[in-house]
């Protein structure tokens, strides 16, 4: 089989499932993207055995039907060195690969694997019930929560986000235990049985990472007993659910505070900028805010080394509080705002503190406050 195509459109589906393979092991047939051509359409499969990702385009100038497997590393390497323009592609019977340029210039010639024994694409994206959601829309939802993801192995319901569809609409949580994202959305999901699942990070980051609103203007979502699969475009992403059960992330959620104020985000984010440097070092993080009379006095202490200390103007009025924070923790969430003003809702005894936009309710972050007075 042969086919011939723009170095620019098969460097994106490569791309797209290159990121999803393992790659760890050079003759593990999961380290391999599945090249399929039949009747004029060119489908590249990758899976890491849990997340899968496949891309399908239509070609112009394609002979013959095939399909070979190749190490998705090296032939995406090759292709980013290619010059611009046209790519000529013949795939031979014994599994050979040529890859010339369209001036002549640069030919490549790479020994592919035979793809009996690649894994079946599951079918539930063909037989599952989908949902429409604006592209746009999803996206923000992940990139508002994937930062509080946790990191460790031993508690494998908080590594996804979970998902819940209720109602007309969609909600969106992550937490590590010490922080907590959340945003909820309207799509107006009436007439659609309501779920509750854990989704794989990886899959989530793949569509916000190469899925564009301007060129997609809805995904297509599916769920069923153990799988998520999303339609997007030309891309087909399926993902086993994380199991296990989600704690009761409303029982960490304050119904009320104690006191609040607001400040300009850039100011804060540039007086820990400062300040930051003196602590980046110690392993607790942690960054005191003295809240005053529409003064935040921001101080990081190093014992052995000294202490900063930066000041913002803030909207604050009532009593001088203190509270401490993981620096880290802080900066993520102002990262992930998008509003000029922020607002930090916090309670007195170590409760969990929110920090949101101005004026808004459908999506906040969660931070466990740290003890100011121990080292």
């Amino acid at each position: 089989m042969k086919f011939r195509c723009l170095k620019k459109d098969i460097m994106k589906s490569i791309s797209v499932t290159e990121n999803v393979v393992e790659g760890k092991v050079i003759y593990n047939m999961e380290s391999n993207i599945l090249i399929n051509l039949e009747n004029n359409i060119l489908t590249l499969t990758a899976t890491d055995g849990n997340v899968w990702a496949r891309s399908k385009a239509h070609l112009e100038n394609a002979e013959g039907n095939g399909t070979v497997a190749v190490y998705a590393k090296k032939i995406g390497s090759i292709l980013k060195e290619m010059p611009e323009g046209f790519l000529s592609i013949h795939i031979e019977d014994n599994e050979k690969i040529y890859i010339d340029s369209d001036n002549d210039k640069v030919k490549h010639l790479i020994i592919g694997v035979k793809a009996d024994d690649y894994p079946s694409y599951p079918d539930s994206i063909e037989n599952t019930k989908m949902i429409s959601l604006p592209t746009k829309e999803f996206i923000t939802m992940i990139s508002k929560t994937i930062n509080a993801v946790a990191k460790e192995p031993f508690k494998p319901a908080l590594r996804g986000i979970l998902f819940e569809k209720t109602g007309s609409s969609l909600y969106a949580v992550s937490t590590d235990g010490r922080r907590l994202a959340y945003i909820e959305r309207d799509f107006g999901l009436e007439g659609v049985d309501d779920f509750s699942i854990i989704i794989e990070p990886k899959v989530l980051l793949e569509i916000q990472k190469n899925i564009s609103y301007e060129d997609v203007e809805e995904i297509q979502m599916g769920v069923d007993n153990y799988q998520v699969c999303f339609k997007v475009g030309q891309y087909d992403f399926v993902s086993t659910l994380i199991e296990g059960k989600y704690p009761d992330y409303r029982k960490v959620i304050p119904k009320e505070f104690d006191y609040t104020f607001r400040v300009n985000k850039n100011d804060l984010v540039d007086a820990m900028r400062r300040v930051v440097p003196m602590i980046s070092d110690i392993r607790s993080k942690k960054i005191i805010f003295e809240i005053t009379e529409d003064l935040l006095k921001i101080k990081a202490i190093n014992q052995e080394m000294g202490e900063s200390l930066g000041k913002v103007e803030i909207k604050y009025s009532g009593e001088q509080e203190v509270s401490a924070f993981n620096y880290a923790y802080v900066q993520d969430v102002l990262k992930t705002l998008d509003s000029e003003i922020v607002t930090f809702c916090m309670n007195h005894d170590h409760k969990p503190t929110m920090v949101k936009e101005i004026e808004r309710e459908d999506y906040f972050y969660i931070i466990m406050p740290m003890n100011a007075n121990e080292d």
